[in-house]
C-alpha cells in the first residue's frame, strides 16, 4: 500500500516557477526559451520541457544562444551565482532580444 501525504506535490516556489514558466511560453510562441540547467529538481518535469523545445544549458553555453531571434533564459528555482546574475543583467541590457527572468524560489 502507498500512503500519499496530505501535502504532497510541488512547494510554493516551485508552483510559482512552473505557472510562470507556462505564462512565459504562451505569450511568447516565437521565442527561444532554454532554462539555466534544470528549472526544479523533477526529472519528468524537465524531461517534458524538453520535449516541448525548451532545452536546457549550462552557463557557460550562454554565449552559445541564437542571435538572430528573441530569446528568453529561465533561471533555476535553486538559484545562481550572484556573479553569474550580474553578467546576465549586462547581457540583457546590451541586447535587446534577450532577457534573462529568475525563477529564484
Amino acid at each position: 500500500m502507498i500512503t500519499l501525504a496530505k501535502n504532497s506535490g510541488f512547494c510554493p516556489g516551485v508552483k510559482k516557477a512552473v505557472t510562470e514558466l507556462e505564462a512565459i511560453v504562451e505569450k511568447n510562441p516565437d521565442a527561444a526559451i532554454y532554462t539555466l540547467g534544470d528549472i526544479i529538481h523533477n526529472r519528468l518535469f524537465n524531461e517534458s520541457l524538453s520535449k516541448r523545445g525548451i532545452n536546457k544549458i549550462s552557463f557557460d553555453e550562454v554565449d552559445t544562444l541564437p542571435t538572430d531571434k528573441k530569446v528568453i533564459l529561465i533561471g533555476r528555482t535553486h538559484g545562481i551565482t550572484l556573479d553569474e546574475e550580474n553578467i546576465l543583467r549586462k547581457k540583457e541590457q546590451d541586447n535587446n532580444s534577450f532577457a534573462f527572468i529568475d525563477m529564484t524560489c
